[in-house]
């Protein structure tokens, strides 16, 4: 059993994110906040005791994920990950979350036999959580499904120097199905954590028994369709599918045909897109859908894999600001897809250039680049659009000279 303190209030982990919920609107307790706030006051696993092992404080969310992935774990895997951290006096609960989940895979949604590896990041916190956030939903409503609603949509193709769209016929429509596709899944909002909350707070949907909601094309009979994939805490009936379908309405399509409605192709050419309302929906309670575990998950997150599995070896820092600080009063850090590394400051341009392969990472333009000064407020974490390493290096070498009085100051 795992349970955090925070505040005067303790919690028994794992909890789910709708229990989560619950509690932020009912106790105003965010345990999604990332703040490393929380105290872990009893963390007990196969009769040994690991939460001396832990910084004096965490945040509540990394520790709900480590707890739920020893859950999964068998007894002979839990026997080797004992062995591995027997002789670790401390760690962060990343680091302990990583173990766990290349002993144990599967507490991610990986098959053991697919020879593949979820990491840990950072930064893809969430995302690993997606299978643990399928698997409450699954035990917490019996008859908790997967549906399709389904809406018509039709394509005008814009021409470079030219002013006049041009309506696509069906099966030129569907030419562009994955170039469409893809586009619907770079929207994908439930790797934000602050977006993810606002949706998960929707009582409209939730009430009606809508889980969660994704958007996508499909192909159906030959023709190129806008879907949302819903996971439901029941089949509907009709009067009840209609209900939602008049949601959906609203909610995306009129976000969609407003916002995100013109796709770039290539060489200044457009896709522009149009939603008509939802028209039908296929429920897998009703036999008219037919899924295992692994196509279910795919369907929820369809980039899963590509943001959890790392090809490459990676080594993930999880020192708080304050920690790593204490070390290296300045540096860089720099995020792309879903992973972050730190570059003590003054570096060199190899050091950038070696971040960058590990952060497999081609164009500079679309790294997330911040600068930190631990205990000068007024330019920690403050953000650029490129790397000035001549000036972030004179900026670190002046703070290297300078005395804590004229820090303050």
């Amino acid at each position: 059993m795992f349970k955090v303190r925070l505040g005067e209030n303790e919690f028994e982990l794992p909890i789910s994110d709708e229990k989560a919920i619950v509690i932020k609107r009912e106790q105003k307790i965010d345990l999604f906040a990332r703040k490393e706030d929380a105290v872990c006051i009893e963390a007990e696993f196969q009769g040994v005791e690991l939460k001396d092992k832990f910084p004096d404080s965490m945040w509540v969310q990394e520790l709900n994920m480590l707890a739920y992935a020893l859950m999964c774990m068998s007894h002979e895997q839990g026997q080797e990950f004992l062995r591995n951290v027997a002789e670790i006096p401390k760690m962060h609960p990343g680091e302990m979350l990583n173990l766990v989940l290349k002993i144990c895979p599967m507490a991610a949604g990986i098959p053991e036999e697919s020879g593949l590896v979820p990491f840990y990041t950072g930064e893809n916190l969430i995302t690993i959580m997606e299978f643990k956030r399928m698997e409450d939903r699954r035990r917490e409503y019996p008859q908790f499904q997967m549906a399709k609603v389904y809406a018509p949509i039709e394509v005008s193709f814009l021409e470079r120097d030219s002013t006049a769209l041009r309506k696509l016929g069906k099966s030129e429509t569907v030419a562009f199905t994955s170039v469409i596709s893809r586009f619907m899944k770079s929207l994908d909002i439930w790797s934000s954590w602050p977006f993810y909350i606002s949706e998960l707070s929707d009582q409209d949907l939730a009430h009606m028994g809508v889980l969660f909601k994704r958007l996508d094309v499909e192909v159906r009979e030959g023709e190129l369709w806008a879907v949302v994939i819903l996971e439901t805490t029941h089949p509907f009936t009709e009067d009840e599918a209609k209900k939602v379908w008049s949601k959906l309405n609203y909610n995306p399509l009129v976000c969609w045909n407003i916002c995100f409605n013109v796709v770039e192709l290539t060489q200044e050419r457009y896709l522009h897109l149009s939603f008509g309302e939802f028209t039908d929906m296929c429920q897998q309670g009703k036999g008219e859908l037919h899924f295992d575990e692994q196509e279910m998950l795919m369907l929820q997150t369809p980039l899963y894999r590509e943001h959890i599995v790392k090809t490459k070896d990676t080594v993930a820092d999880f020192r708080s600001d304050s920690e790593y600080g204490e070390s290296y009063p300045v540096w860089l850090e720099l995020k792309y897809d879903f992973d972050r590394q730190r570059i003590p400051l003054p570096a060199q341009q190899e050091d950038i250039q070696k971040i960058r392969r590990a952060l497999e990472n081609k164009g500079e333009e679309l790294l997330d680049i911040r600068i930190f000064t631990s205990g000068i407020t007024k330019t920690d974490g403050l953000k650029f659009k490129e790397i000035d390493l001549q000036l972030f290096n004179n900026l670190a070498e002046e703070l290297w000279l300078t005395d804590t009085h004229s820090v303050n100051l």
